[in-house]
């Protein structure tokens, strides 16, 4: 069997970034979400769960890595801003961060410059 190695300038890894590293210019996805709800919401069982805790769920981001700029950071909050002008607020304490490779960031960039240029010639 013939295996090729990979080769490691081909692909970049997404790196969590810890809340107290955010600052302002860096390039960010959001990787999970954690929503919470009452317990009492939880199918009525209160053999498992406590009518003072909170259910906790981990969601994936619907975003898949879009890149999002952190334009300012007041703990627990961050302003960030993607390429459309689009501006979103989060609270650290229930959103996981990766910092994205810059390679990346330029890719999704063009490809949302063309896939808005596209509709913007159909719409015409």
């Amino acid at each position: 069997m013939n295996t090729t190695p990979l080769n490691n300038e081909n692909f970049a890894v997404a790196v969590r970034v810890a809340p107290e590293d955010l600052r302002r210019g860096l390039v960010v996805a959001i990787l999970n979400q954690v929503y919470e709800f009452p317990s009492f919401f939880w199918c009525l069982d209160s053999q498992t769960n406590s009518p003072n805790e909170p259910v906790r769920i981990r969601w994936r981001s619907r975003e898949r890595g879009r890149p999002w700029t952190v334009e300012a950071v007041c703990l627990p909050f961050v302003l960030l801003k993607d390429a459309d002008g689009r501006v979103r607020r989060e609270d650290i304490r229930s959103t996981e961060f990766v910092r994205l490779d810059d390679e990346f960031v330029q890719a999704a960039n063009r490809v949302s410059k063309k896939t808005k240029s596209k509709k913007k010639n159909k719409t015409r």
